[in-house]
């Protein structure tokens, strides 16, 4: 009985991740509300970063300033970074 009670406190510690499409109205007013109710919640977005390392992880060469740029710049288009 005892591993039996033990197994369940584990699964009520279980981390879930919600997922949140900005391009989707009612996922977009969950997030907003979510937010709006929790202001210690932060978000953390990297993603031009992150697209940038694996943009320039493609072209193991090398690629000039503006080479790299424009090539996030397509990445992203047409949708903005915030949608992506």
């Amino acid at each position: 009985m005892n591993i039996i009670t033990n197994s369940v406190n584990v699964q009520e510690n279980i981390f879930k991740p919600e997922f949140f499409r900005l391009s989707d109205s009612t996922s977009k007013l969950l997030l907003e509300n979510l937010l709006s109710n929790n202001p210690h919640i932060t978000i953390t977005d990297d993603i031009v970063g992150q697209v940038r390392e694996l943009i320039k992880s493609r072209h193991p060469k090398g690629l000039k300033k503006e080479e790299l740029s424009k090539l996030v710049d397509q990445q992203f288009n047409p949708e903005s970074t915030e949608y992506y």
